[in-house]
């Protein structure tokens, strides 16, 4: 919802297959800046002209220097309880107080000198390790998709969904101390 400069809102309705969270910004910020009857951005490169690069440079070997690393990469199983479905499903929840919630979020990453992802991803990380007995865990992320892979190729004010999704493979160290941890 986009609430104008005259009090009048815009409610907008797009599947998140159509745009992702990026080019909602960019939309909003086009939408305000032709309400107020400036002059738009000049265009960047178009969603169809990406995907139509990125699947050449795919179809081309653009990755193919990447493939060796991930298949010799070899994730720690998941431990199970017992073969066959899961018939006892449990949600945990738990809150954070706001001393806590400033501490994960300023103070931590502060210290550190890195970001909360960074944090959190550790913290799952050892997690992971723990669970399954391995120092070696791989995980699917989440990205805005937008990276730099390809030249001539301006993607700052495209709308599309970019988002994408990769494997993280971590090595974390066998030692308790949180700031090797995070760091590595």
């Amino acid at each position: 919802q986009a609430i104008l400069h005259d009090g009048h809102t815009l409610d907008l309705t797009v599947h998140h297959l159509a745009i992702d969270g990026v080019s909602w910004r960019i939309l909003f910020d086009d939408l305000m800046t032709a309400y107020d009857e400036r002059p738009l951005p000049p265009t960047t490169t178009s969603y169809r002209t990406w995907a139509t690069l990125l699947n050449e440079h795919t179809d081309n070997g653009g990755f193919d220097n990447e493939l060796a690393y991930w298949q010799a990469i070899e994730p720690a199983p998941i431990p199970v309880d017992h073969a066959g479905q899961n018939t006892h499903p449990r949600t945990i929840t738990t809150r954070l107080d706001r001393e806590h919630t400033e501490a994960l979020l300023r103070t931590v990453p502060d210290a550190y000198r890195t970001q909360i992802n960074d944090i959190l991803l550790a913290a799952l990380g050892r997690a992971l390790a723990h669970w399954t007995g391995s120092d070696r865990v791989l995980i699917g992320m989440e990205g805005h998709g937008r990276e730099d892979v390809l030249p001539n190729v301006d993607l700052s004010r495209t709308i599309g969904w970019f988002t994408s999704e990769y494997p993280v493979a971590l090595h974390l160290p066998s030692t308790p101390d949180t700031g090797v941890l995070v760091k590595s």
